[in-house]
């Protein structure tokens, strides 16, 4: 029996979605976009409630895994101070959405600064590469 690895590109032609976490804030959100497996998530920060900005950049990040203009997008954020405006807007454009309660996201104890910076990456790297969404 020959067995084989699934390259990403494979992976990429067989999955088609692109996965987008959100972390925001009063004054910029970071994106995180990925593929899935064995992919190195892709981020970017834009203003906050920029939703030009939103636009343009999963169109990039579409581009820059190789999916066609019209992939589906599967995106989610903490519930907190931004309400569901966003979830409605995403809707809106066919995106799947899913908005979080803040006490099912594992985080670890330290100190607040490293758990900062490691918010939208572990979201992003936390992602099913087969999710029930």
């Amino acid at each position: 029996m020959i067995s084989e690895a699934t390259h990403s590109d494979q992976y990429n032609r067989l999955g088609g979605s692109l996965y987008l976490a959100f972390e925001l804030s009063q004054k910029k959100w970071k994106l995180g976009f990925t593929i899935g497996i064995a992919q190195r998530p892709r981020i970017r920060n834009i203003m906050a409630r920029d939703l030009q900005a939103l636009q343009y950049e999963i169109q990039a990040a579409k581009k820059r895994f190789g999916l066609p203009g019209d992939a589906p997008v599967m995106s989610c954020y903490e519930a907190g101070r931004d309400g569901f405006w966003i979830h409605r807007y995403l809707e809106t454009y066919g995106i799947q959405n899913l908005v979080v309660d803040p006490a099912s996201i594992e985080v670890s104890r330290r100190p607040a600064e490293k758990n900062r910076q490691a918010g939208c990456q572990q979201v992003v790297g936390d992602a099913d590469p087969l999710p029930q969404w």
